[in-house]
């Protein structure tokens, strides 16, 4: 049984597959779906750092109005 060399395109993505190397064409397609997941993973853990980052500065704001309104009642007594 002979191999046809002429590339096809397989699937609505348009993945080149060359007959012999069937496998490594569906491995092409299960790559592009983790490097997607990869993304989205790699979205979420910055979005989380960031909201950390946010919440910090937030706290330490707060931290120093306390402080200047603990200063202001001091000097008012």
């Amino acid at each position: 049984m002979e191999y046809s060399i002429k590339p096809k395109r397989l699937g609505e993505r348009g993945i080149i597959h060359y007959p012999q190397k069937r496998i490594i064409g569906l491995y092409v397609i299960e790559m592009k779906e983790y490097q997607h997941l990869i993304g989205k993973i790699i979205v979420a853990v910055a979005i989380i750092v960031a909201a950390i980052i946010i919440a910090q500065a937030i706290g330490g704001a707060g931290e120093s109005i306390r402080s200047g309104l603990l200063q202001l009642g001091d000097a008012l007594r």
